[in-house]
């Protein structure tokens, strides 16, 4: 399991500003929305990946535009961003009948189109669904919130709908 480092004052802050905001999007996981933003960037609003991608949420500069995003270094608009992308995932991922937060975490990794497949079949893609993983339950213990195990992370039925791949594949 990834360990977290011991965090600065400014990744305390973003983590539990990030946490608040996904609480009061109504976003199902918030402890697992913190890991994420920390798998993107380590909390760090200045970013650039090799990809472009930039700011705390990691966007690239087409997905930043979809989503209303025009400072990707600003980290509240960053984060607002990530929850409505985070939300169309989902209910992209809904209507294929896939589901788990895995799932979601893999959409913003590859896009939401290449979730199932992502999730099992790209290897970056795999180290970031599990950093994200690992990440959870520090999160929690940091965030003062239990640790909810039963957030699903895997398929229904333990298959892959639409010719996904198989679980655990």
């Amino acid at each position: 399991m990834e360990k977290l480092k011991p965090l600065t004052p400014w990744q305390q802050k973003m983590a539990h500003t990030a946490f608040e905001k996904a609480k009061a999007f109504g976003d199902p996981d918030p402890v697992g929305f913190v890991s994420q933003l920390m798998a993107e960037s380590q909390m760090d609003p200045n970013a650039v990946s090799s990809a472009d991608a930039r700011g705390l949420a990691q966007f690239i500069p087409g997905t930043a535009k979809r989503f209303g995003l025009t400072n990707p270094t600003d980290p509240l608009a960053s984060m607002d961003a990530a929850l409505k992308y985070r939300s169309v995932i989902r209910k992209y991922n809904r209507k294929r009948g896939i589901t788990g937060e895995d799932y979601v975490w893999a959409g913003y990794n590859a896009g939401e189109g290449a979730a199932a497949q992502a999730r099992h079949g790209y290897a970056e893609t795999r180290g970031y669904v599990n950093r994200i993983e690992a990440y959870k339950p520090q999160f929690a213990a940091i965030l003062g919130q239990p640790y909810d195990a039963s957030v699903e992370t895997t398929p229904p039925s333990g298959g892959m709908p639409s010719g996904g791949m198989p679980s655990g594949g």
